[in-house]
Formats: C-alpha cells, structure tokens, sequence
C-alpha cells in the first residue's frame, strides 16, 4: 500500500509562491522592455531591427500572458486538491468519532 499525505502549511506557502513568481515574471519582462526602450535609442535602429524586436516582444509578452494563465490554473488546481484532502480528512475523522476510536 502507498501512503500519501499532504502537509497542509507547506502546500499553502507552494500557492503563495506560485502567485508571487506569476507576478515576478510580468514585472521583469516590462523592467526588460523599459531598459531597451530606455537605453537603445529606436529612431538609431535599421527598419529591419525594429521589426524583429517588435515581433519577439509580441511574442514575449504572449509567452509570458500564456505562462501566467498556466501558472495561475496550476495554483488553482493544487488549492482544489489541498481543500478536497482537508475534507475527507474532516470527514474520516468525524465518521472515526462518531465509532467512538
């Protein structure tokens, strides 16, 4: 027989940390964006170069978009199986008491 268990502290302070890196990785890619647009002057930029970097940051921010939606139902998932496992251990408990173990 496999045992599992769930330690309820540490899975809540993994949901905090996935909510935080969420967060984390938009301010990065905007702290990126900033420093490109503040440190390479874009009027300097070949037609060519500026359409490739307006293609990749569209795609980074995609990317990024898409990552956060993952992350976000991720976080949203393992809060749903932590709340079923308080649950049924509610109820096994109770159903233990009501034999009088």
């Amino acid at each position: 027989m496999v045992g599992f268990s769930i330690d309820y502290n540490v899975t809540g302070t993994i949901l905090d940390l996935m909510g935080t890196a969420s967060g984390n990785i938009r301010d990065e890619l905007t702290t990126l964006e900033g420093a490109i647009k503040n440190n390479l002057n874009e009027e300097n930029w070949v037609q060519q170069t500026k359409d490739v970097y307006t293609v990749v940051q569209a795609r980074w921010s995609k990317d990024c978009d898409a990552l956060n939606m993952v992350l976000g139902k991720a976080r949203q998932v393992l809060g749903d199986i932590m709340t079923n496992y308080q649950v049924t251990d509610r109820s096994n408990a109770a159903s233990f008491n009501q034999i009088g173990i």
